[in-house]
């Protein structure tokens, strides 16, 4: 499985848990309240996970902090 897959999986588990938070507040059904929950914290633990899975070629860590051929002066 790619990394955008993954992340796309992710904002999909992002966006779903909220009308079944919601719905399982109003209509006082648990399982649906917590399954939302569930969903709402896989979601959020996929990208830092992905991160680290996918990311070989930085190995110390301060890629993203400058621009590619840069240089710090």
């Amino acid at each position: 499985m790619s990394k955008n897959t993954l992340l796309i999986i992710a904002f999909v588990l992002l966006l779903i848990p909220y009308p079944l938070i919601s719905f399982g507040t109003v209509g006082d059904v648990d399982a649906l309240w917590w399954l939302g929950l569930a969903a709402l914290v896989v979601g959020g633990l996929i990208p830092p996970v992905t991160r680290y899975l996918f990311d070989e070629d930085d190995e110390d860590g301060d890629e993203g902090e400058f621009i590619k051929g840069t240089e710090q002066t």
